[in-house]
């Protein structure tokens, strides 16, 4: 479960550092969890 959840978090702060990096409009959370969605 634990993993689980960390698996989660680190797609949240993918999508955060992207999010930055490129200076896109959409929230670094959103992104996240588009990447996860994509990994599923």
């Amino acid at each position: 479960m634990i993993a689980r959840i960390a698996v989660i978090l680190a797609c949240q702060l993918a999508g955060e550092v992207v999010a930055r990096s490129f200076g896109l409009p959409v929230p670094g959370p959103v992104l996240g969890m588009a990447v996860m969605l994509g990994v599923l």
